[in-house]
């Protein structure tokens, strides 16, 4: 679903802004698609409806499973999974600039906030309002550090694979200022 939800607002087939990933904001800010690539992100989309459709069919039938599949379960679990991918993303990128993460579901699925986001320090992120338990919570993240000007080859994977592994630490922090 989340490649689907990545997709399906800039082909026209979805019209559900609760669903817009975080960091595209309010709207989709990216250009739709266009000519060849529109086209194969529609059949994607509908690829992924059929396929879903027949995930959730097969899982309807366990009754101790059926609950899994029904808008008002999973959906709050969609918007979390683009939550956490968003704040993933953002440490990726350096976790260097503000960000608002609009249309984040909190107490229940029509109470929504935005997020901010802010560098606060050496890997130290705030976040306002801060919505996890533990304050600081510390994060690691396995990455491949790549140089800002650095150009894939065209061996691809082999080069990638290469790149040795590392752990790059943060905190999100609340931000009580």
């Amino acid at each position: 679903m989340h490649a689907y939800w990545l997709q399906a607002p800039r082909t026209g087939d979805e019209e559900t802004p609760a669903f817009l990933h975080p960091l595209f904001g309010s709207s989709v800010d990216r250009p739709a698609p266009e000519g060849e690539e529109f086209e194969e992100a529609k059949q994607f989309v509908a690829e992924q409806r059929v396929f879903q459709g027949l995930l959730a069919d097969r899982i309807r039938i366990d009754p101790d499973w059926s609950a899994a599949v029904e808008p008002w379960h999973l959906h709050p679990h969609t918007r979390l999974l683009q939550l956490c991918d968003a704040l993933s993303l953002h440490l990726c990128f350096g976790g260097d600039k503000e960000r608002t993460l609009p249309d984040i579901p909190r107490k229940n699925w029509n109470d929504r906030i935005s997020l901010t986001i802010r560098p606060a320090g050496q890997r130290q992120i705030t976040i306002d309002p801060y919505p996890f338990d533990q304050d600081p919570l510390p994060i690691t993240l396995r990455a491949r550090v790549l140089a800002p000007d650095t150009r894939a080859p065209n061996n691809f994977h082999s080069w990638w694979h290469a790149i040795p592994g590392t752990d790059l630490r943060f905190e999100f922090l609340a931000d009580w200022t």
